[in-house]
């Protein structure tokens, strides 16, 4: 080949080398034109929605230049939150931030500052709360969230942050203190003892001053000590029983015990609450407590004084019955000596009332109470001893029915004499020339505390033409002035295949629930 023709290849290779490079190149321009047109639009659409949504936010964003002392974005929430317009913040930014934050916060907020800032925690985030005012005078509390960008050399040139109004949290704050300052002063008064202690250990975490000046120790004294240094050790297991009945449907339980004090061991009564956290588990235990030593001596003092009462009124009540069936038994004797068939009668009678009073007195005797009777256990005895008198070997049967009812002496001894009298002359009229029959008693009290007694036979019954305001009959006559005057009630006869004697009286109030 010769050398003019390695000339034009070598100029046909450099031709083509040249044009590739140049295409190359156009590449690259155009390529790089189409990239930082991509950027621009990406960072255009970026700054779109950056723009939405400082619009939508109710917080003031903004971004100072400390070189510049300009602010390089606010976010319009400004305006709204503060009723200035942009413009006014932007031209005079420093100036105008002093009067728009409270005086009284601000040279406490530049304080910090500048303290944040030289110290070595300077590039952490930095927040602070203080208030600023509105343009229409009013005050509002904000929170002040500023992070920090520093140049090359480390000085300080971007301040971004975020502005969030606290003023309802500020608010709810302040009602919380107050109330916590309320309730605080109440405690701290309030005269009776009050604590509170771990559940583990019973470490005490609060103590008020009555709890204080009782144990005759500080709150330092006392707090972080356990309140089972305050029992004695044998109060500790009982103590511990009743903190661990206690649950989330069973939170609070009331219990007495001894208790530790300078002045010797008194006696004490509390109201313990459990606390519980979220699980259900007890984070800690409040309690209220008083001296109650006063209380125990003196309802001691009634209990023995009580017992010797009791004691004395059934040495009295047994004298009594046992006097009445001294007399009852005089009368058996003399009843024995007359031989007189009328005589007899009427010694039957009074005895018949006498042995009545002696069965109360026996049945106050055997029971636990001596403010009431039984009446329908009484009837009961009562017929057992009139059959025992009067029966004459008939064959009588007693039929007794009604409520458990209770009844003060000044009714039950009345009415056990009303209805010996009745239930008498039962026995010495209705059956004469019979050997068998029934005799019905029926007690009721009803709603509006009445109560009603039904003494009903199938004897020979009342004659036709009876009238209980016109009986001659001294028993008759006795029956009816004690239902009337005695226990204020009212009292009828009526003929009904025998005889029927329904009487009835309105309750004593201290009778109405007694049982």
């Amino acid at each position: 080949m010769d050398l003019q023709t390695q000339i034009k290849i070598l100029s046909s290779i450099s031709a083509i080398a040249a044009g590739v490079f140049f295409s190359w190149i156009v590449y690259i321009i155009i390529r790089s034109r189409i990239e930082k047109s991509i950027i621009k639009k990406t960072l255009d659409k970026t700054q779109e929605n950056f723009e939405l949504f400082s619009k939508s936010v109710s917080d003031i964003i903004y971004r100072y230049n400390v070189k510049s002392n300009i602010f390089d974005f606010i976010s319009p929430s400004f305006e709204w939150q503060t009723g200035y317009h942009l413009t006014k913040f932007k031209d005079e930014p420093l100036r105008f931030i002093k009067k728009l934050i409270n005086p009284e916060d601000w040279n406490i907020l530049v304080e910090n500052l500048n303290e944040h800032i030289t110290s070595i925690n300077a590039k952490e985030p930095f927040a602070n709360e203080y208030r600023i005012i509105k343009k229409n005078g009013d005050m509002v509390w904000v929170n002040d969230h500023k992070d920090f960008e520093f140049d090359q050399t480390g000085e300080l040139c971007i301040v971004n942050g975020v502005i969030t109004n606290i003023t309802k949290r500020k608010e709810a704050e302040e009602r919380l203190k107050r109330q916590e300052e309320k309730y605080r002063g109440i405690v701290k008064n309030i005269p009776v003892l009050l604590c509170r202690f771990l559940p583990k250990d019973g470490i005490i975490t609060f103590a008020n001053e009555a709890f204080c000046i009782y144990y005759n120790k500080t709150p330092e004294e006392l707090i972080g000590k356990s309140i089972f240094d305050l029992v004695p050790a044998d109060e500790h297991n009982s103590i511990k029983e009743h903190y661990h009945a206690l649950k989330p449907d069973n939170p609070t339980v009331t219990h007495r015990h001894r208790a530790i004090t300078p002045g010797g061991e008194r006696w004490q009564q509390w109201t313990d609450q459990a606390l519980f956290d979220e699980d259900g588990n007890v984070a800690e235990y409040q309690s209220i407590g008083q001296d109650v030593t006063d209380q125990i001596i003196a309802h001691e003092r009634i209990k023995t004084s009580l017992n010797e009462k009791s004691v004395l009124l059934k040495e009295v009540i047994h004298r009594t019955k046992n006097n009445l069936q001294v007399i009852s038994s005089l009368l058996d004797l003399v009843s024995i000596e007359t031989g007189s068939a009328e005589i007899d009668s009427l010694f039957k009678d009074t005895k018949a009332k006498i042995n009545t009073m002696a069965l109360i007195h026996t049945q106050l005797y055997s029971s636990d109470r001596f403010d009431r009777i039984n009446i329908k256990k009484h009837i009961k005895d009562l017929m057992r001893h009139l059959f025992q008198l009067y029966s004459y070997g008939k064959s009588i049967e007693p039929i007794i029915e009604g409520e458990e009812v209770y009844l003060t002496l000044e009714h039950a001894m009345p009415c056990a004499l009303v209805l010996t009298e009745l239930i008498s002359n039962i026995f010495k009229h209705a059956f004469k020339e019979r050997k068998k029959g029934k005799i019905h008693i029926l007690l009721k009290k009803t709603k509006g505390n009445k109560i009603i007694f039904k003494v009903k036979d199938d004897g020979v019954g009342i004659p036709r033409t009876f009238d209980i305001n016109k009986a001659s009959n001294l028993g008759l006559k006795l029956v009816k002035s004690i239902v009337e005057d005695q226990l204020l009630g009212k009292i009828e006869f009526k003929r009904n295949k025998g005889t029927v004697v329904r009487f009835e009286f309105t309750l004593l109030e201290k009778e109405k629930n007694a049982g």
